[in-house]
């Protein structure tokens, strides 16, 4: 029998697992520094512990806050907790509500030097939430929209030939997965054809 086999496997791999709360620890040994207090706060996140994650993001915020990655995060960790099982269903609505609002915060703070990464991250948290009417006008958007300069930051997306970030094939495939789905395979193989053929 397989069952005990793979127990026994969990077991052993939850033993030798190294200790994840060395991030807890360094916070509280260096409580003002803002890397350590992020990375607890995606640790948090990472965890499912909601609550935890938006305390730390929060904070983070407070002492920053113009900077564009904390309320996406914060808006990440809201969606995540619309999403989740353990989350009553009465409050699913209201946190998806609040991911809205802190996606409008980092709207403000970033859509006027990057609107392409703006539109995808809209549209993504749309498609995240099943809302696919509403991520297909955003995805859209993220295809015609300019990449972010070079200088602006050095992003995560693939670079452009002028050196920014460019995530129009991230949009392009996601509105593909869209049109599949919904049974248009002939605009998915459209956009395959204009965005992500090599």
């Amino acid at each position: 029998d397989s069952f005990p086999l793979t127990g026994l496997v969990h077991q052993s791999a939850v033993r030798h697992r190294p200790d994840e709360r060395w991030t807890l620890r360094l916070l509280l040994k260096h409580q003002d520094s803002p890397p350590i207090t992020l990375a607890v706060a995606h640790r948090c996140l990472m965890a499912r512990s909601f609550d935890m994650a938006v305390g730390e993001y929060h904070a983070l915020h407070a002492r920053r806050p113009s900077e564009p990655l904390l309320p996406l995060c914060l808006a990440a960790c809201k969606l995540q907790e619309s999403l989740s099982r353990k989350s009553k269903s009465a409050t699913r609505g209201h946190a998806a509500l609040v991911a809205a609002s802190w996606l409008s915060v980092y709207a403000q703070t970033r859509s006027a030097t990057h609107p392409q990464e703006v539109a995808y991250n809209f549209g993504r948290a749309y498609h995240h939430l099943g809302l696919t009417h509403l991520a297909v006008p955003y995805y859209i958007q993220a295809l015609l929209a300019p990449p972010a300069p070079a200088s602006a930051d050095a992003g995560a997306a693939g670079p452009t030939e002028e050196g920014g970030q460019d995530v129009s094939r991230e949009a392009a495939y996601n509105l593909v997965r869209i049109f599949r789905a919904s049974g248009n395979h002939d605009l998915a193989r459209e956009l395959t054809r204009a965005f992500l053929a090599m």
